[in-house]
């Protein structure tokens, strides 16, 4: 999709530890990419909507076989990095895949 649009980021999980102190909605300049459909066993977390489009995920993990953790996300243009909501994602979903604990994340000031 052209990038001169605003993609809404919207919620599929949010009881999910990667979103722990990520406020929602935010906006972000990205392309929203087409994804759709993830992989088996990819667990979305993110949605990303333009206006007349389908929505897309932007956000997801994957567990390995033998319990490697991923965390991915197309978002990260310069705007997005200068937003809280993405900075706490970015950190979080960092974390969640290194097997770090959050609670140090939400300590940030």
């Amino acid at each position: 999709h052209p990038s001169r649009l605003i993609t809404a980021v919207t919620a599929l999980d949010a009881a999910h530890p990667i979103l722990t102190g990520v406020r929602l909605p935010f906006s972000s300049k990205m392309e929203l990419n087409k994804v759709s459909p993830l992989q088996a066993g990819a667990h979305p977390l993110l949605l990303g909507t333009l206006e007349g489009r389908p929505p897309e995920p932007v956000a997801w993990t994957f567990r390995h076989y033998g319990g490697g953790r991923t965390f991915f996300t197309p978002l990260g243009l310069p705007d997005d990095f200068a937003q809280p909501a993405f900075q706490r994602l970015f950190l979080n979903g960092i974390r969640w895949a290194a097997g770090l604990p959050l609670e140090a994340a939400t300590s940030r000031k």
